[in-house]
């Protein structure tokens, strides 16, 4: 793997990301492993894309969002 395979990897810009990075970064964000499948499910299932069918470019910006959420309107 190049050094800039491994960067794009490392900053999210790889989609759609493995599942198991997903789990670390919402486990880095105190959520759990069942939150990162649910997140995960969901945009396997629209092929990575946003809501108006774009490709997403970054999936780490996505959870972020996700997460911030799921933690301020639990």
């Amino acid at each position: 793997m190049t050094q800039k395979e491994q960067l794009e990897i490392g900053l999210g810009r790889k989609v759609p990301p493995s599942r198991i990075f997903v789990t670390i970064y919402f486990i880095q964000k105190g959520l759990n492993e069942q939150q990162a499948d649910f997140f995960y499910l969901k945009y396997e299932l629209v092929g990575w894309c946003d809501s108006k069918g774009s490709p997403l470019r970054n999936w780490k910006t996505l959870a972020s969002e996700w997460i911030w959420n799921l933690k301020h309107n639990s």
